[in-house]
Parts: structure tokens; C-alpha cells; sequence
């Protein structure tokens, strides 16, 4: 019997893998991964990691995959604002939308109010009643 015989013997023996039924499986393609919708296929770890990105930093960020949406959470540990309308950067740019920014204040400092003026994909301008205040952020966007 040759070579190709013997693989069609078997292959008309192999079936589909399932989650019940051992057999074959076909890898999912990335953009399979990210349309979430093929029930026929595996992911690989490579795939699902795929976008995801991490800076467990004081001004960090985590990036979440496309197939989750996207998503970015950014922060910024501690920064002084020394004058109205002082403008802060993100560690990463936003690259669609920057959906809400929240800082607070830091180390003591006690202002009256605390209140977030213009906001981009790359940073904030925020505003305090008492100066020089420490704060820190964290941003919520894709």
C-alpha cells in the first residue's frame, strides 16, 4: 500500500474536531480571532495575545486585544499642577477615542475643587482651586 493510500485510509477515518469529539482542528486566522464568530476552529495563544499590551509603570497602561474591543485603561500616578489650565500627556495615545479622564488629588492636598477642561487622544488640560496641587489620573479609551 503507498504512502497515499494509506493517508486516505486514515482521512476518511479523521473528523472535525468538537468540543465533545476528539479528531482535527483548523487554527483560526487573526482576523477570525477578531470577528469572534467561527464556532469550526481554534485560537492560539499568539492570536488571543494578539494587540494586548501592558506598562505596569507609574504612568502605565493596559491595551486590550481588538477582540475585546480595544479597550485602553491608562494612569497617571503623580503629577503637580503648578497652574491653571496645565496640560498633562498620556503615556500612549489614544488612537479612536478618548471616552473619559478622572483625576483626583494626591499626597495631602485637599483643593476645593479639581475639574477637567479639554481632553484629546494624547492628554488632558485640568484645573484646580488651589495651587500648586498633586494628582494622578486614569483615562479610559480606544
Amino acid at each position: 500500500m503507498t504512502s497515499l493510500r494509506v493517508f486516505q485510509a486514515i482521512a476518511k477515518n479523521v473528523q472535525q474536531a468538537t468540543e465533545t469529539i476528539a479528531g482535527v482542528a483548523r487554527i483560526a486566522s487573526q482576523s477570525q480571532t477578531n470577528e469572534g464568530v467561527n464556532d469550526v476552529t481554534i485560537v492560539t495563544p499568539k492570536n488571543l495575545r494578539f494587540g494586548f499590551a501592558i506598562s505596569l509603570t507609574t504612568n502605565g497602561y493596559i491595551v486590550f486585544p481588538s477582540w475585546l474591543g480595544g479597550l485602553i485603561i491608562q494612569w497617571i500616578g503623580t503629577s503637580t499642577l503648578g497652574i491653571q489650565g496645565a496640560y498633562s500627556s498620556f503615556t500612549l495615545a489614544f488612537p479612536n477615542a478618548c471616552f473619559g479622564v478622572f483625576p483626583t488629588t494626591l499626597n495631602g492636598s485637599a483643593p476645593a475643587s479639581v475639574s477637567l477642561g479639554p481632553k484629546t487622544l494624547t492628554g488632558f488640560t485640568l484645573y484646580s482651586s488651589i495651587l500648586p496641587c498633586g494628582f494622578g489620573a486614569i483615562a479610559i479609551g480606544r
